[in-house]
């Protein structure tokens, strides 16, 4: 009995990096904020989900007003379209993820997952898993072109493939809501009851699990969208209970982190997403504050657009 209470601990510290005890912050700061109340364009009703697939655009999914919204990196409104019901009479779309040409969308309240040209023309719904979808959530393409989605209720990972026929799954600790892929094909996904990170290999075996409740470095309240750095190979995890992100090594280990609760730029309001920018920025979805928040350490963003006023003098 002692013999494996002793390799269990041994294990369990193999698995759960030491959390620092004082915070760290990332240096950066917000260059850019845009979005306001309303059904407008470029307006939000708790916006959830981004994507920006390298192509100057930034896609995010419009909760509540049943939308993707497209923007330019400057928070410049490009164009939107509706996401249709699912069988419970509402969509709710939550993940995106644009891929190969194709925006992969979750309906959250539908309990589905839909596939979109960019400029908004439906190409039809992925397979249904075992069980259906419950609560699809997030959204993540692997390097090799397969389609990851977190299945939130069913605590389980979906792969499809690029043509959105089901693949397999793998299990994952309670109610996956935050997923993102290495370039070398691990997959890191956030869990929201379970408030912590789990990384698996590219095959969805479990490696790693790292963050404990709570409001301290490396602790979280509800673990949601995350996005990796492929060049300073950082794992940035919305803390959305705490008003943060939090900055990892792909090991766990805890680097600094940046928010805190707030209407004021640099602040935030349940940060339920976040994805990088063409020059390595960080845009934050922020649910609660209904807008997109750029953060930089490169200095101040060029201007043009930096307002929603701004904006819409420019598309009135």
């Amino acid at each position: 009995m002692k013999t494996w209470i002793l390799a269990a601990a041994l294990a369990s510290c193999a698995l759960q990096p030491a959390a620092p005890a004082a915070a760290t912050p990332c240096g950066v700061t917000s260059v850019l904020m845009w979005g306001t109340t309303g059904t407008g364009p470029g307006q939000f009703n708790q916006p959830f989900g981004i994507s920006i697939p390298g192509d100057g655009l930034v896609y995010v999914t419009d909760q509540h007003n049943e939308r993707v919204q497209v923007f330019n990196e400057f928070g410049v409104f490009v164009r939107q379209w509706t996401i249709p019901p699912g069988p419970g009479g509402f969509a709710h779309p939550t993940g995106i993820c644009v891929s190969n040409g194709v925006v992969w969308v979750s309906s959250h309240q539908g309990h589905q997952v839909s596939m979109w040209k960019p400029t908004g023309e439906f190409l039809g719904l992925a397979a249904s898993p075992p069980s259906g979808w419950l609560y699809p959530v997030d959204i993540a393409a692997t390097p090799t072109g397969d389609i990851l989605v977190c299945d939130s209720d069913h605590n389980r990972v979906v792969r499809l493939t690029p043509g959105g026929t089901y693949l397999s799954h793998f299990l994952t600790a309670s109610t996956p809501y935050g997923i993102s892929v290495h370039p070398n094909g691990r997959i890191f996904v956030g869990s929201y009851a379970a408030h912590r990170v789990q990384r698996f290999s590219a095959t969805g075996g479990l490696q790693l699990n790292f963050g404990s409740p709570g409001s301290g470095p490396g602790e979280f309240q509800s673990a949601e969208g995350s996005a990796i750095d492929e060049v300073g190979g950082s794992l940035y995890v919305c803390d959305t209970g705490n008003d943060r992100v939090q900055r990892f090594n792909t090991s766990g280990l805890y680097l600094c982190e940046f928010g805190g609760n707030g209407t004021l730029p640099d602040r935030m309001d349940v940060p339920s997403d976040i994805a990088i920018g063409s020059d390595g920025d960080l845009f934050v979805v922020e649910f609660l504050n209904n807008r997109i928040q750029r953060f930089s350490s490169h200095g101040p963003t060029p201007t043009r657009s930096t307002s929603w006023g701004r904006i819409k003098t420019i598309y009135r």
